[in-house]
Formats: C-alpha cells, sequence, structure tokens
C-alpha cells in the first residue's frame, strides 16, 4: 500500500467516525433509557450512564480514542513503508541521535 492509499484509508476511517457521534445525540440517549433496557442484561443496566451529559461524554471519548488508534496505525503503516524502502536496514543509535 504506497503512502496515498494509506492517508486514503485514514481520511475513509476517520470518516466513519461522524455517524458514529450520531448516537450521542439526546434522541438516541432517550430512546435507549425507554427502550433500550429490553436488551440488556441486568448488570448492564446499571452500569448505563443515568445523564444524557455522561452518555454524551462516554461516546465523544470512545470516538476519540477509536480515531486515535486509526491514527496510530497510520503512523505505524507509514513507519514501515520508510523502513522497507531504505536500502541499507540497520538502524543504529548513532543515526538517529545525529538524525536530531
Amino acid at each position: 500500500m504506497d503512502r496515498e492509499n494509506l492517508l486514503d484509508r485514514l481520511i475513509g476511517q476517520l470518516d466513519t467516525l461522524i455517524p458514529f457521534l450520531e448516537i450521542s445525540r439526546r434522541s438516541v440517549f432517550r430512546l435507549l433509557r425507554a427502550k433500550g433496557y429490553v436488551w440488556f442484561y441486568p448488570d448492564q443496566r446499571n452500569a448505563f450512564p443515568k445523564t444524557y451529559q455522561v452518555y454524551q461524554k462516554q461516546v465523544c471519548h470512545s470516538a476519540l480514542l477509536l480515531g486515535f488508534s486509526y491514527f496510530e496505525a497510520f503512523l505505524a503503516d507509514l513507519i514501515r513503508q520508510v523502513y522497507q524502502g531504505q536500502r541499507c536496514r540497520r538502524i543504529t543509535f548513532e543515526k538517529l541521535h545525529r538524525s536530531q
């Protein structure tokens, strides 16, 4: 996968977070509170947020963490491509120190 494809993949993954954030809407919270309890086991019902503000914060934090994981995978793949493109694959401490 070339660098442009990596970037396209990252942008596509980040775009999927937009509909994910839609579930943080108040109407979804109300629906889950009103009817969602039939989907949860009793111990899960107690863990469901009691207020909309807590629920919204949990969804937003989840999206942020998911976005970070997408970016982390992008960086790892990019570093792998750069490394594999090098003629000399032996990286020494001196090379790293000189690059700073």
